[in-house]
């Protein structure tokens, strides 16, 4: 028997049958031959007069189409199919071309019969007919006619390499790929291992499932990659320069860096409703934010103003903060948490404990000069330096003046914490 998997067989001739695949010719006698076809694609073949189409079946052939095969044309010929493949005219194949990887492959087209259509992953190939101890090193197969020396396959949850085969004896090494050798019941399932074929055709960086499924054939269609915040993406009071950026007397702005250009569900101008920045602890309450978008740079640059809620002017109130991106709201996608998968959102949180104190998290406390999350006297040092004079960061009004009524506000916070 001959099993073809995951693989496309397209754009041949023949001149008599069978330009994709043709079975004639067995030695006199009345052996037969079977072919398994699994998850491949068989298409845009021509088979002139005699077949105008994909696969020429011999009496003495059998076809055994399972794991959603794509064929263009209906099989023809007098062997026996069993299983009942996709047979679309839509495979959409594109022309053999370099799409990367070491070998050219056929894309395929918008719109393809084949697109997340597959089977690999639960392709169930037999079950054990006899239990398995977690030291035997063969199984006796129910049907060992999808089985082939040098598979990986999987049983529950333990990965095993065919080494040979004999009639329905199957030798295997045991524990492969960091699973552990167990016992296995009879009637489990013989599958071949998720793990297996990691990548389509063209090797590392193409995934072999770019979607929630796989394609059909050797060549899967990539999903684009999902967008992530950069490492240090958020940014506190981008604005400002130097040490004014660690200080938490005022905080006015939030920076978000990610490392892709970003389309929002209803565009930029709903960006704001893709974060929620909320007080954490104490007197809790949200923030009504705005978002500028900036997408001159390699990756969207988002930076979030506050225009209400838990706000002092155009400053955060006193507190500790936590930022959330949602991946509902991206409609690139989002990776929040950078494991590779996206559709989760992206969480900055600072915890309502009184922890030590990280700068590069998000809170405010007025009077904070140096960010430690404490007003004293080192800070009055410095609001004493700017008593009657404008600077930013101890004008609790926003007036643009230093002045009685700011000391006001830092007296009140003088000796506290957050």
């Amino acid at each position: 028997h001959l099993t073809i998997r995951n693989s496309t067989v397209a754009f041949n001739t023949a001149s008599t049958a069978g330009g994709g695949i043709n079975f004639n010719n067995l030695p006199t006698g009345t052996a037969t031959f079977t072919l398994n076809m699994l998850s491949s694609i068989v298409s845009d073949n021509t088979g002139g007069d005699v077949v105008n189409g994909q696969v020429a079946l011999g009496s003495r052939f059998n076809i055994n189409v399972g794991a959603n095969s794509l064929f263009g044309t209906p099989i023809t010929g007098v062997g026996t199919t069993t299983g009942t493949p996709i047979v679309s005219a839509t495979a959409n194949l594109v022309a053999l071309a370099n799409n990367g990887g070491t070998t050219q492959t056929h894309e395929l087209g918008v719109g393809s019969a084949a697109i997340n259509a597959g089977s690999f992953a639960t392709q169930i190939l037999t079950t054990i007919s006899a239990a398995m101890t977690n030291v035997a090193t063969t199984f006796t197969a129910t049907n060992a006619a999808l089985l082939g020396v040098g598979q990986r396959i999987k049983i529950d949850n333990e990965i095993m390499t065919i080494s040979a085969l004999s009639g329905t004896t199957v030798t295997v090494n045991r524990g492969q790929e960091g699973t552990v050798a167990a016992a296995h019941n009879i009637g489990a399932n013989v599958s071949f291992s998720t793990n297996q074929d990691g990548f389509d055709q063209r090797g590392v960086s193409f995934a072999r499932i770019g979607g929630g499924q796989i394609d059909i054939g050797a060549f899967e269609t990539q999903t684009p990659p999902q967008t992530k915040v950069v490492p240090g993406g958020v940014v506190i009071n981008s604005k400002l320069v130097g040490a004014d950026k660690t200080q938490r007397s005022r905080v006015t702005d939030v920076q978000i860096t990610f490392d892709s250009k970003i389309t929002f569900v209803g565009g930029d101008a709903n960006a704001a409703n893709a974060f929620t920045l909320n007080r954490v602890g104490g007197a809790g309450g949200s923030v009504t934010l705005a978002a500028a978008v900036d997408n001159t740079g390699p990756g969207t640059v988002v930076t979030l103003t506050f225009i209400g809620g838990a706000v002092d002017n155009i400053s955060l109130a006193d507190g500790r903060y936590a930022l959330h991106a949602l991946a509902s709201q991206f409609a690139t996608g989002l990776d929040g948490d950078g494991n590779g998968i996206g559709g989760d959102d992206f969480i900055f949180d600072e915890p309502a404990s009184p922890a030590a104190l990280d700068v590069t998290k998000i809170f405010r406390i007025f009077g904070d000069f140096n960010g430690d999350g404490t007003v004293a006297a080192n800070d009055f040092i410095q609001f004493r330096l700017a008593l009657g004079g404008s600077n930013f960061l101890f004008d609790f009004d926003n007036d643009g003046a230093v002045a009685a009524s700011d000391f006001i506000q830092f007296r009140l916070r003088f000796g506290g914490s957050i």
